[in-house]
């Protein structure tokens, strides 16, 4: 699976993980760099049905996007609960289906948390929930914010990954440039470090 459009572009599902809701946009960046919207939603499971037959209906409806989709990147937000565990465990049985639907699709998986996601749709890491979906209304060119909130959530998801692609390929240029000037070590190696430390992330 390629996860190449028509015209070459990369495409990147994001997943907003869940139980109740989970919400998911896909979106594709151009050769030319700008990013255009493929489509967007949230798979929803009845909290009256069992755990397995939710879980299932999540797996079998992510499976599907990923298929109809063929993203080359599947970008999951990571869950982080500081005070309730039994929210925390309850979502995460949901992120499982998530993760688990992608596997053996040839697509990617890369995890990214609530401030990275931030920090790459607005640069500030304490911005708001209002401040990032309005920045993926106007990174994707949208009329209006996506609703509902879950598949906002998950098209930031899938803009941080392609924001994070532009920040590598930023560092190899550098690299590169340093290794052709014959620049200061140091310089190289806060470089390679840089790298590092983003690739250590995912």
């Amino acid at each position: 699976m390629s996860g190449a459009g028509p015209a070459g572009g990369l495409r990147v599902l994001g997943i907003d993980p869940g139980l109740a809701d989970v919400g998911w946009g896909a979106v594709e960046q151009r050769p030319d760099g700008i990013c255009v919207l493929l489509g967007y939603g949230v798979v929803r499971t009845a909290a009256g049905e069992p755990l397995p037959e939710r879980l299932g209906q999540i797996h079998r409806a992510v499976g599907a996007l990923v298929a109809e989709y063929a993203p080359a990147v599947v970008a999951v937000e990571q869950l982080f609960f500081a005070k309730n565990v039994k929210t925390a465990m309850v979502v995460a049985h949901g992120r499982a289906a998530c993760i688990l639907a992608t596997a053996g699709s040839g697509a990617a998986l890369r995890e990214y948390t609530p401030l990275q996601i931030k920090q790459a749709l607005t640069g500030h890491g304490r911005a708001g929930k209002a401040q990032v979906q309005a920045m993926v209304r106007v990174v994707l060119g949208l009329p209006e914010i996506p609703r509902p909130d879950h598949a906002a959530d998950a098209l930031a998801a899938a803009l941080c990954h392609v924001h994070s692609l532009g920040l590598d390929s930023k560092v190899e240029r550098a690299l590169a440039a340093v290794g052709e000037s014959g620049a200061a070590a140091p310089n190289k190696a806060l470089l390679a470090q840089m790298r590092t430390r983003r690739r250590g992330r995912r």
